[in-house]
């Protein structure tokens, strides 16, 4: 954040530390049981967006005439949009973007309870106030925690779903489960089958999903792991690769995996979030860093193989079904959690320490174990 940003985001903060002590309003109870309309902030990326989804559940349970209305980023808000458990999707546009539409929205709502599970711009405490709610909820770590009624300490001990369940607990909230959840459109569905079709998949094919990239590169497997795992993959089991990822990995992938004998299929940048989804039902298995499609995998009950490097799988690594995930941490002489965007570590030994045959082999035990019930 540069001066400018950072003078105008204080004067911001005072403006409206100024307002609050001005609002008489008392406190609500504590208990959002009573709640006749509820909103949801779930603005951040797409593990986040996941990592949110058995809160929401829980809320839905213990409010179950409860309106609730979730709020989401643009960019993930189809991983709520065919949620069960809410009535209404609201577009966050993002930061201090569109405010007076998103404003209107949130204020016909008509809200009893505004609820932070996780959203790291700073409007949205603001957009929470201002929404009306006389309950709001949130962490007390935010800049803006003041414009919450209800802001307790995050443990950050705690894994990222169980943080969120702690917080809707404070309210009166109990539980539902850990396990995250996404519902796939029959039209994403038939989408992911023509394109697979049309990049020469076979309907009766076995095919394994393989994610190598990362938000920042420092997640990043190496591309001579990668390599090497698609070649094995291919040779000693017959199963066929197609490795996801956005537009920015595009090159990437092709200047990875281009030129191979064992070539894969290459579906980087040609899929929205559902229709990933779609094809990750398709696969056999799925081999991925921490990212969002491990997210995803773990959503849809996909045997998923979790690479992990600078972070610590305990905190990222939920969410899924008992029996469907195994997780490898490459070993390295550095301090973890490492939030570096690229490694300074001559080799990346976090990452390139996993070798290609232990992750083969996670796979194939991985498939060959009984299906949880």
């Amino acid at each position: 954040m540069n001066l400018y940003n950072a003078f105008v985001m204080e004067l911001l903060r005072l403006v409206f530390l100024g307002v609050r002590l001005l609002d008489r309003r008392p406190p609500p109870s504590k208990d959002i049981r009573s709640a006749r309309s509820v909103i949801v902030f779930s603005t951040t990326a797409i593990g986040d967006t996941l990592m949110n989804t058995p809160a929401i559940r829980a809320l839905r349970k213990a409010l179950p005439g409860a309106r609730l209305t979730a709020v989401a980023d643009r960019r993930r808000a189809d991983l709520l949009r065919h949620n069960p458990h809410i009535d209404a999707l609201v577009i966050y546009p993002g930061k201090f973007r569109k405010l007076f539409s998103l404003f209107k929205k949130l204020r016909a709502a008509r809200p009893d309870w505004a609820v932070v599970l996780h959203g790291n711009d700073p409007d949205i405490p603001i957009l929470a106030y201002l929404s009306g709610a006389p309950g709001r909820a949130g962490w007390r770590e935010s800049r803006m925690s003041f414009l919450f009624t209800h802001a307790p300490t995050i443990d950050r001990d705690l894994p990222f779903v169980r943080r969120r369940l702690d917080l809707l607990a404070e309210l009166g909230v109990p539980e539902e489960g850990e396990r995250t959840e996404i519902t796939i459109s029959p039209d994403a569905r038939e989408a992911a089958a023509r394109r697979l079709a049309a990049a020469g998949v076979d309907g009766a094919e076995e095919i394994v999903a393989f994610h190598p990239f990362g938000s920042r590169r420092s997640k990043w497997w190496p591309e001579g792991n990668g390599r090497t795992f698609v070649q094995r993959l291919t040779r000693e089991t017959g199963r066929r690769t197609v490795v996801l990822g956005g537009e920015k990995e595009k090159a990437s992938a092709e200047a990875f995996f281009g030129r191979m004998d064992e070539r894969p299929v290459v579906l980087c940048g040609e899929m929205g979030l559902l229709e990933t989804g779609a094809l990750l039902q398709r696969c056999a298995a799925l081999v991925t860093t921490d990212s969002g499609p491990m997210h995803l995998g773990f959503a849809l009950d996909v045997p998923t193989v979790a690479l992990f490097g600078p972070e610590d799988f305990r905190h990222y690594g939920v969410g899924h079904r008992e029996g469907k995930a195994v997780f490898l941490m490459g070993e390295a002489p550095c301090e973890r959690p490492c939030k570096k965007k690229d490694c300074d570590v001559e080799g990346h030994p976090c990452m390139a320490s996993i070798a290609a045959g232990p992750v083969l082999d996670a796979m194939q035990s991985l498939l060959a174990r009984p299906t949880p019930v």
